[in-house]
């Protein structure tokens, strides 16, 4: 057989009800909540994205997802330092104010509530009896990086099934040791060889810029990460990603210094590298074993994934010899990969 048909077989036989997921329980946003509200609550649970429940419907509107906050998150932080000829000290409760559900200076009344961003963000379905198939569909055609599975009967939703999950579920069980000898070998090619579509132009920023412009390149260039590097060597030293705006966002009081002052421990206006140190601290269960993930190009397709899997990252970097980003593999990617060798 085939690594083709192995992956085809693979990709059929398995049902979403087989993929471990880390929250059993489905995590809902309220229509009703504001979007720090909101953000408060993926922080508690850990989560980067969540179903937006209408009660008055009995219906999930869309999903809330930090990417759209890190948008909202920029355009406040700009709008509050155009207007201060002299700015203070960037404390995020100064640029909280267009998270409120009325904001002042917009044409449009409650412009970036969480229904509003909800929309941006369908709520596309599937139930419980879908195929690892359908999800890679799913995720390839509607650009989706999460799936609400809901019951065939009532139409709540029961799970979500992330990217990151899928690719869990490809180490644990496509990857298996016992797989046959043609599988063995297309995991086994280097990157370079594997023909997988990994971008190969890095959007980074050097570790002296602020956060605030760091944020401001992911949000022009819609991505929801981006590389960290070495000023002076360009070398690899640290990602970032919409997580480190959800923490800043719920984020309430500030920390004294030595001299008794008042200052915002999540500070745009921080140095990125200063800011994650700031803002990670306060996510205790967040593992800092990896702190910037990469592989070379030479490095297997199996590792790449793996690394993915065992980090828990939406993305890791591919470096040259000098430890340069030369490309970025993510979980959208190996997702879209695994679909079409089963096509």
């Amino acid at each position: 057989m085939t690594a083709a048909e192995e992956i085809l077989n693979f990709l059929e036989a398995n049902k979403v009800t087989d993929v471990e997921i880390p929250h059993k329980e489905v995590v809902e946003v309220l229509v009703t909540m504001t979007p720090v509200e909101a953000a408060k609550v993926l922080l508690k649970n850990n989560i980067i994205g969540a179903p937006v429940w209408c009660e008055s419907t009995k219906k999930n509107i869309g999903f809330f997802d930090m990417r759209d906050l890190l948008s909202t998150v920029i355009a406040s932080h700009k709008q509050e330092v155009e207007a201060k000829s002299k700015p203070s000290v960037s404390n995020l409760k100064l640029t909280k104010w267009f998270l409120n559900d009325s904001i002042p200076g917009c044409a449009a009344k409650g412009e970036f509530t969480v229904s509003y961003l909800a929309a941006r963000n369908p709520f596309v379905s599937l139930t419980d009896d879908a195929t690892i198939k359908q999800i890679c569909d799913m995720c390839a055609e509607r650009q989706c990086h999460r799936v609400p599975i809901v019951d065939s009967a009532t139409g709540r939703c029961v799970r979500i099934i992330s990217q990151s999950a899928i690719v869990k579920f490809f180490v644990d069980h496509l990857l298996a040791e016992n797989k046959n000898a043609s599988l063995k070998a297309f995991f086994a090619r280097p990157l370079v060889e594997s023909k997988l579509p990994y971008k190969k132009q890095v959007i980074s920023s050097p570790d002296t810029a602020t956060a605030s412009d760091v944020f401001e390149l992911m949000d022009s260039h819609r991505l929801s990460g981006v590389a960290i590097v070495d000023s002076s060597d360009g070398a690899l030293v640290g990602n970032t990603s919409a997580s480190d705006i959800k923490l800043a966002v719920a984020m309430d009081d500030d920390e004294a210094d030595e001299e008794g002052n008042m200052v915002a421990i999540a500070d745009l206006g921080l140095n990125i590298v200063t800011y994650l140190s700031a803002v990670r601290q306060e996510d205790r269960s967040k593992e800092t074993k990896y702190p910037s993930s990469h592989v070379k190009e030479s490095s297997t397709l199996g590792h790449a994934i793996r690394l993915l899997a065992k980090t828990g990252y939406h993305r890791v970097f591919v470096v040259d010899e000098h430890l340069k980003p030369v490309g970025v593999v993510s979980v959208t990617d190996i997702v879209k990969f695994i679909r079409e060798q089963s096509k």
